[in-house]
């Protein structure tokens, strides 16, 4: 018994180096280009539960222990024709490795009103997560293109 539960610890150490060590690392501020769009987040909000509850009188209660935090980005367009920002590629991750997607009818401040751009455009977005608690100071966010494995990591602090 003690060498399977010293072999789920190991299992859970090895996964969260694995995450604590991603190839990519973008600080708070600098750009990380992913498919045709340089992303960069300007701000972590780690408590945005009552932003959220007020912007949105329709918005669900986090779910129990949890809370909802807020990343607001930037995305610029530097492909060579119009493209669509799905900000259903970003998700975050923290000590629990738990994967945190955003929810999809959440209203949060300051919502991109469109995902288009064309070469060049910037959009910028307030993105809403409802994550445990006992994440958030762990939490990274990554962008992870449909179809790929392949992540992108950004710090929040």
């Amino acid at each position: 018994m003690k060498k399977v539960q010293l072999a789920s610890a190991l299992m859970v150490l090895l996964l969260m180096a694995g995450v604590c060590a991603a190839d990519t690392n973008i600080p708070v501020g600098q750009t990380g280009t992913v498919d045709n769009w340089e992303i960069k987040v300007i701000s972590f909000v780690p408590d945005a539960t009552q932003q959220i509850a007020a912007e949105n009188m329709f918005n669900p209660k986090p779910a129990a222990g949890g809370q909802y935090c807020m990343v607001y980005l930037e995305a610029k367009n530097v492909g060579d024709k119009e493209e669509s920002f799905n900000s259903g590629n970003l998700h975050l991750v923290g000590a629990s490795l738990m994967v945190y997607d955003t929810p999809i009818m959440l209203v949060v401040p300051d919502a991109m009103p469109s995902n288009q751009a064309f070469p060049g455009g910037i959009l910028r977005d307030d993105i809403g997560f409802d994550v445990s608690s006992s994440d958030i100071g762990s939490l990274r966010l990554y962008y992870e293109p449909m179809f790929s494995s392949d992540k992108t990591y950004f710090d929040l602090s």
